[in-house]
């Protein structure tokens, strides 16, 4: 588990990124990863059920910046 407390990000990033590592993933696990703003709305997210069994899979979901990303922290989850 990685933690990323202590990072900051430019508020003029064009992009910003969750991303999650799955390891032993089988066919029909549902999959759901958000990344939440931190006025707590959520940004972006990304729903699947897998379609067949994998050692692992990598899964992303993001947002691309429209106007100076607000401070605060922002979360994935």
């Amino acid at each position: 588990m990685g933690r990323y407390d202590s990072i900051s990000i430019d508020r003029d990033a064009p992009e910003l990124r969750f991303w999650v590592a799955v390891y032993g993933r089988q066919a029909s696990d549902k999959e759901l990863i958000k990344l939440i703003g931190p006025d707590s709305r959520i940004m972006a997210e990304h729903s699947n059920v897998a379609a067949k069994t994998q050692a692992q899979s990598f899964i992303t979901v993001g947002k691309r910046r429209r106007e100076a990303w607000p401070p605060g922290t922002y979360r994935g989850v």
